[in-house]
């Protein structure tokens, strides 16, 4: 079994990553083992606040965003499958401006 640092330090911000659930989730007939999350683009940063201290219901909304599940299924993750989540949109999120920051390319 892999670590789960291991496995967040694993993810490429530039693709897609799939994590497989620990605890399947199952919202009326629909069960789901595994959510896949696409890269972060800009219409998603719109109403996120991006610094060291997002709160964790911030990243749980990036991530019904990015996977396109609904916030009834992604409020039923437990501790480890949220965390695995969590981690992998931390890494999509690192290194993108803070908002109001000064472009770069100045």
């Amino acid at each position: 079994m892999s670590d789960e640092k291991d496995e967040a330090a694993e993810v490429d911000p530039n693709a897609s990553v799939t994590i497989q659930l620990r605890t399947p989730i199952t919202v009326g007939s629909q069960t789901h083992t595994e959510i896949t999350l696409r890269p972060v683009k800009g219409k998603d940063m719109r109403y996120m606040v991006v610094d060291d201290k997002r709160p964790v219901a911030a990243v749980m909304w990036m991530a019904g965003r990015l996977s396109g599940l609904t916030q009834q299924v992604t409020d039923e993750l437990l501790g480890v499958d949220l965390k695995a989540v969590t981690d992998a949109v931390n890494t999509f999120l690192a290194g993108t401006p803070e908002t109001g920051a000064p472009s770069s390319d100045t």
